[in-house]
């Protein structure tokens, strides 16, 4: 009975309803609770390394080609790709210069 309990106060604290489960129902439902937040994280950290790799101009979305090599001299500076996307001189320039370095994305 200690394990269902010890299954009982895991599955309550991730919000999950256990009246009626037994042991093979509780471990099944934490399982896939614990899969659901997965995707959930998996699916935030995605977009948060989209909004990290973006930059706007004009009102459009703007971000690196796959062409984009690790460091790009631009503007007589050297970039890594992160630098580059916090530059904003430098990417307006690759911009209107029409860069095959960038893509639009939205």
């Amino acid at each position: 009975m200690a394990k269902k309990d010890e299954l009982i106060v895991t599955a309550e604290s991730l919000g999950i309803a256990t009246e009626g489960l037994n042991v093979a129902q509780l471990e099944e439902a934490i399982a896939d609770s614990a899969k659901s937040k997965l995707v959930d994280e998996a699916v935030v950290e995605a977009k948060t390394k989209e909004l990290a790799t973006a930059f706007t101009h004009e009102g459009k979305t703007y971000g690196l080609s796959d062409l984009t090599p690790k460091t790009l001299k631009v503007l007589d500076d050297v970039y890594t790709q992160e630098e580059l996307l916090q530059n904003k001189d430098a990417m307006e320039f690759l911009i209107v210069g029409n860069s095959c370095f960038i893509k639009r994305l939205k």
